[in-house]
């Protein structure tokens, strides 16, 4: 009898493994993704407002182009992918520099807004945003008309982001968030001096890590919009050339 269960088990183990090792082949579920073709209020340019020229002093009208496909499609395959389930990013937010409070009649954002509401006026805003940070550039440069030299403060990648945005001014603590996630692609804790910034700058401009810096970007702006001057500025650049009909088109196809 013994010996029967012994030799149950052994074929019950083995077909465990069996099925272990064919789920293991199992790809991965498919990913989403809206061609940006698919898109028409949400490929416009930004024309509204206007900025000075730090040396002339003249004032022109803003002419920033539409986004490009590899910067499109991505944005949309992290909003879709995470809107659901992301409450860092997607749900109520009390935070003080949420900019969905510094931009609230801009994004048509209310108590009453829908999950997927908030969901699109994020797409929205980070689109915005890309266009006035680099020109959805990834790879784009620190800001040289800024003095920020040290790498620690030194802006990197498309939405012009440093390590210190891991700090939190307004608690005054680390963003464990922000910690953690750059942790998972080799970056250890960023902090004045340390060799961790130069890690965390190249990883903001790997164009292979697309979702990491959106992910980055769409927290920040939860959270600490004044990162940003883009943001900040209602008048002249993102707040004004915020479109509800690319808004309305994204929560669509949510």
């Amino acid at each position: 009898m013994h010996i029967f269960f012994i030799i149950l088990s052994l074929i019950t183990f083995s077909s465990c493994s069996s099925l272990l090792k064919e789920i293991e082949k199992l790809p991965d579920p498919p990913v989403v993704e809206i061609p940006a073709t698919e898109f028409s209020h949400c490929l416009r340019g930004f024309t509204e407002g206007f900025h000075v020229n730090s040396r002339t002093g003249v004032k022109t009208k803003w002419n920033k182009r539409g986004p490009t496909d590899n910067f499109l499609t991505p944005l949309f395959n992290f909003v879709h992918s995470q809107c659901d389930s992301n409450d860092a990013i997607f749900g109520s937010n009390n935070h003080p520099l949420d900019s969905f409070s510094h931009l609230r009649t801009e994004l048509g954002i209310s108590s009453a807004s829908t999950r997927k509401y908030r969901c699109a006026a994020l797409f929205e805003l980070i689109r915005t945003s890309g266009a006035f940070e680099s020109d959805y550039n990834w790879k784009e440069g620190r800001d040289v008309s800024a003095s920020n030299y040290d790498l620690y403060t030194q802006e990197a990648g498309l939405f012009q982001t440093s390590p210190n945005s891991h700090y939190d001014s307004v608690s005054g603590t680390w963003h464990k968030y922000l910690n953690e996630l750059v942790a998972k692609h080799g970056v250890g804790q960023v902090r004045k001096g340390s060799p961790e910034n130069a890690k965390w700058n190249a990883l903001m401009k790997n164009m292979e890590k697309k979702s990491v810096i959106i992910e980055h970007y769409a927290f920040m702006l939860r959270h600490n919009y004044k990162h940003y001057g883009p943001v900040i500025d209602k008048v002249n650049r993102v707040g004004v050339n915020l479109n509800r009909s690319c808004i309305k088109e994204v929560e669509g196809m949510l």
